[in-house]
């Protein structure tokens, strides 16, 4: 296996992370290990931590079928970091018909009508 520089003990550890979720999907032996490190960089670059759910490891055959994989960042990571950058105004969703939600609620400000609302 291909060492990776290391810039900081949370990369280290991300990296780490990035290993054994790809050995723990059986990846490790499908896909090439130039495109595995090419797929961790870019987690680690991100500060994204697949044993937090913050991305997803995806294989999948491209044009030429050979094996690839995809780096996904979960939808909360963008919605996190929104808040963080102050730059997160709020939002609205209408829901019709019988809905049951089941997650943890948020609540956001929304400075247009200056009301709390709630999303899940």
């Amino acid at each position: 296996m291909k060492d990776i520089t290391v810039t900081s003990p949370e990369e280290q550890a991300i990296i780490t992370a990035c290993r054994d979720m790809l050995n723990t999907m059986g990846v490790m032996k499908k896909v090439p290990q130039d495109k595995q490190d090419v797929a961790i960089k870019i987690a680690a670059a991100q500060n994204l931590n697949p044993l937090k759910r913050e991305c997803h490891f995806l294989p999948f055959k491209d044009d030429t079928g050979e094996q690839s994989i995809a780096v996904v960042t979960a939808y909360e990571v963008y919605i996190d970091r929104a808040e963080a950058s102050g730059q997160l105004e709020g939002w609205f969703v209408e829901f019709e018909g019988d809905v049951v939600l089941t997650k943890e609620e948020r609540e956001y400000y929304d400075k247009y009508t200056n009301t709390k609302r709630s999303i899940w």
